[in-house]
């Protein structure tokens, strides 16, 4: 059932504009790119969790987490909890090892995404593997940082801890 529903959306994606905006299901407007690295995200961590549980062996490469990684940052701004960011401001720098960086700053509830530039409150430098894994809650942030996996630094290396509680579904 998989591989021809993945098969429908490539083919109907093949013939969209690159940078078109498509209304999805959960009310979020997505480009293809981003729609791809979700659909990839999904298949990822989904096949992990089908493995887990039949006991099989299942591979995230830190390329694939940091296709989805990559692709899934223009989505950050529609799934920070506005609650919980309100009267924050605050400016993370990710830097994905082996790959790319991103500047997300926070300011009062409102959110973005840009390229790494001026100093950041904190820096948090992570395998893409954790990362993804941490994201989509398979495991706990705790245990990535006791690994080395995940690291914060910078002005403010406390702010790490509370990066993830200030995401949620939109």
């Amino acid at each position: 059932m998989l591989v021809p529903a993945v098969d429908d959306f490539v083919a109907v994606a093949a013939g969209r504009p690159e940078h078109e905006r498509i209304l999805v299901s959960n009310g979020l407007s997505l480009t293809v790119p981003v729609m791809t690295a979700a659909l990839l995200g999904e298949q990822l961590v989904h096949g992990l969790d089908v493995a887990r549980a039949a006991g099989a062996a299942w591979t995230i490469t830190p390329q694939d987490a940091a296709l989805v990684i990559d692709g899934v940052m223009a989505m950050v701004p529609d799934y920070v909890d506005r609650q919980a960011a309100a009267g924050r401001r605050v400016s993370y720098e990710l830097r994905l090892r082996g790959g790319a960086g991103y500047r997300i700053w926070i300011n009062d509830a409102v959110a973005g995404v840009t390229e790494p530039g001026p100093r950041a409150d904190c820096i948090i430098s992570a395998d893409p593997v954790a990362f993804l894994l941490v994201g989509y809650g398979r495991v706990g942030q705790r245990g990535q940082i006791a690994r080395g996996k995940i690291v914060a630094g910078g002005r403010k290396p406390w702010l790490g801890l509370s990066f993830g509680r200030l995401l949620t579904s939109p």
